[in-house]
């Protein structure tokens, strides 16, 4: 049976910001853990380019590679009997970049924000403790706000 030519495929366009699913070449086709999202951050168009389109999760989609659009720059999801899976040469690319921050990048912003959280919060602790101390109070961790459902601080050496 004959495969279909380019020719005969619907053509669709490929814009920066939009949402693709496609197949990570680092699994075994099929397998559900190669099946990926990722927002297209930016499209090249040159003809030499074999890496034409950066994703915000990092990771390189060849030319090759089998991926289907799953929702536009707009935000509009598309429908599943529209979008089929084609290879990346098969797209018309549209070039352009999508302001966002990569996965990589938003998660190292949201452990940045956890870890200032943290040290604020150990920081205001430590303050209220030396004062208590200062004042002669005794200090009972156990009775703290931060361990109020246990009766005893557990340490294990």
């Amino acid at each position: 049976m004959p495969g279909l030519s380019l020719e005969k495929i619907p053509s669709e366009e490929l814009c920066a910001g939009e949402l693709i699913e496609y197949c990570s070449c680092r699994y075994v086709c099929g397998d559900s853990w190669g099946l990926h999202e990722s927002i297209v951050l930016a499209v090249d168009n040159n003809p030499d380019n074999f890496l034409p389109v950066s994703l915000d999760t990092g990771e390189a989609l060849p030319l090759s590679n089998f991926m289907r659009r799953r929702r536009d720059s707009a935000g509009n999801d598309l429908s599943i009997e529209v979008v089929k899976w084609r290879k990346l040469r098969a797209y018309k690319l549209k070039p352009g970049m999508a302001q966002r921050p990569t996965q990589a990048s938003a998660l190292r912003k949201a452990f940045s924000a956890a870890v200032d959280a943290v040290r604020e919060a150990l920081r205001a602790e430590s303050a209220e403790t030396s004062y208590r101390h200062s004042r002669g109070g005794e200090v009972n961790l156990a009775r703290s706000d931060r361990l109020s459902n246990h009766e005893t601080v557990p340490c294990s050496l």
